[in-house]
């Protein structure tokens, strides 16, 4: 009798064997979009290769609309495809991760994404500072350029002003107790000048100025 139900058992293997060599797609698979996977895992959790991906590891993503970075899966921007998207991994208050676009935006590595200016390309594009919700300010190289001011303004500390006519190279300079109040500033060629910032030392207020570059503050 038990040699009997040994050898059914048998045949009940073959037959099943045979039934799915004819309907693979009745195989189980946890990653059914992939032939001959045997099953992807994303940590402890099944993920179908053909629509998802894993990242790092810990974090199941669609493949359609995000891409994996450093700190998680993030999503792309709208009407880019995921394949020519690239990661921002930048650092501000904590390391943070964002997806863009190279052909729109660029990385700025103090802060954020920030969109290349209309007519400009990344070549030309430069970052200048941040706001509230991590946007990047940027600035065409050309005709602009990077104000680095005190704390409290709304790009945390940094301002993009236009350049003087004829000026290739621009910096700004805080020399006055009025500009200091109003946290304004005087723009100067760099290639011919240098700032000698206002400050106060040991209480006493000492006023900027702009002088030649090869001279002594």
């Amino acid at each position: 009798m038990k040699k009997e139900f040994i050898i059914g058992i048998a045949i009940v293997i073959v037959a099943l064997v045979l039934v799915f060599s004819f309907f693979p797609g009745k195989i189980p698979n946890f990653n059914p979009g992939v032939s001959g996977s045997g099953g992807k895992m994303c940590g402890s959790s099944p993920y179908d290769q053909s629509t998802q991906g894993c990242c790092n590891n810990n974090e199941i993503y669609l493949l359609d609309n995000k891409i994996c970075c450093n700190r998680g899966a993030r999503d792309v921007p709208s009407g880019t495809d995921p394949d020519d998207a690239l990661c921002c991994e930048y650092r501000y208050w904590g390391l943070k991760s964002n997806a863009y676009d190279p052909t729109k935006s660029i990385c700025c590595s103090a802060g954020g994404v920030g969109s290349i200016p209309a007519g400009g390309t990344s070549a030309n594009t430069s970052c200048c500072g941040i706001d509230r919700q991590d946007n990047a300010g940027t600035y065409d190289t050309a005709t602009q350029f990077c104000c680095i001011k005190g704390a409290g303004s709304l790009t945390r500390g940094q301002e993009i002003r236009n350049k003087p006519a004829g000026v290739t190279n621009a910096a700004c300079c805080r020399m006055t107790t009025t500009q200091i109040i109003a946290n304004t500033y005087t723009d100067y060629d760099t290639d011919v000048n240098k700032c000698c910032r206002a400050d106060y030392i040991s209480g006493e207020f000492i006023p900027g100025k702009i002088i030649p570059k090869s001279d002594s503050c």
